[in-house]
């Protein structure tokens, strides 16, 4: 009989924030004969700053009127506009890891849940406002 176990390891934190974004956690596969595989990623040094030039308040009014393209369960393509309503959720500060094509750039930025049901994850640069990726949070 041939079994295996997957675990991944909690998330990175600097100073207190999670480290979010273009990566993954830390995984380990075994199985009968011991580990069989690591992935994932840990930095080992971070360095970027922890305040934020960009309030909350800012980063999300960013958001308002904003137009997410999503697929109905047709496949088709449908428009969801975010209204002031579906910016009621408070968010975090978080490091996001954003690959370039310099490497790899660690940025301060919020993450903002928007909506309700139809929901997404957006996360703002912190410093200079900029969107740095969009997470629809629903399968179609």
């Amino acid at each position: 009989k041939y079994s295996s176990l997957k675990f991944e390891l909690p998330g990175q934190t600097y100073g207190g924030l999670p480290v979010e974004g273009d990566i993954s956690p830390i995984g380990v596969f075994a199985n009968a004969n011991g580990i069989s595989r690591i992935g994932g990623y840990w930095f080992p040094k971070i360095i970027v700053s922890l305040e934020p030039k960009i309030s909350e308040a800012s980063a999300k009014n960013k958001l308002n009127g904003r137009t997410f393209t999503y697929g109905d369960i047709a496949g088709n393509p449908r428009d969801y506009r975010v209204g002031q309503k579906d910016l009621n959720n408070v968010a975090h500060k978080v490091v996001f890891v954003k690959k370039s094509s310099q490497g790899l750039e660690f940025r301060l930025a919020w993450e903002i849940p928007v909506g309700q049901g139809l929901s997404w994850t957006v996360y703002i640069d912190a410093v200079t406002g900029e969107e740095l990726e969009v997470v629809q949070m629903f399968k179609t």
